[in-house]
């Protein structure tokens, strides 16, 4: 118990499966968050683009950071999502497959997000779902 009189977590080091079980927590209810603010969507199956162990991405050769792409089929309307970020504007349009595979192919879209539509593409042919 701490100073409050409720329950103190500790994560020891050596426990890796707990600190991954919740590190796939935090991360999860990120994506969900991003996904109903930025796409104002919600639920669907979230299929992780790259294996487990794969440490993530690199953004940039110059940048420490990685990422972990995700696609998520079947979502739905979100009526209760999040006001995007002022700094953000997102604009949803329809595309078809081809526009959005030129898009990614084109160097109009920044990295992340090319390899993140490319690998999504992949893996919705691999389900026969194109």
């Amino acid at each position: 118990m701490n100073q409050r009189n409720t329950p103190a977590i500790s994560m020891p080091q050596s426990d890796t499966k707990l600190r991954s079980i919740c590190n796939l927590c935090d991360e999860l209810f990120s994506l969900r968050f991003e996904l109903s603010e930025e796409c104002r969507l919600r639920g669907g199956t979230w299929v992780k683009l790259i294996p487990d162990e794969h440490p993530g991405i690199m953004e940039a050769k110059w940048a420490a950071t990685r990422f972990t792409p995700f696609l998520v089929l079947d979502p739905e309307a979100d009526p209760d999502a999040r006001e995007p970020d002022v700094e953000e504007f997102i604009e949803q349009v329809d595309a078809s497959v081809d526009e959005v595979e030129e898009s990614a192919l084109s160097g109009m879209m920044h990295l992340p997000s090319s390899q993140t539509v490319l690998m999504a593409l992949r893996a919705l042919r691999s389900r026969s779902l194109l």
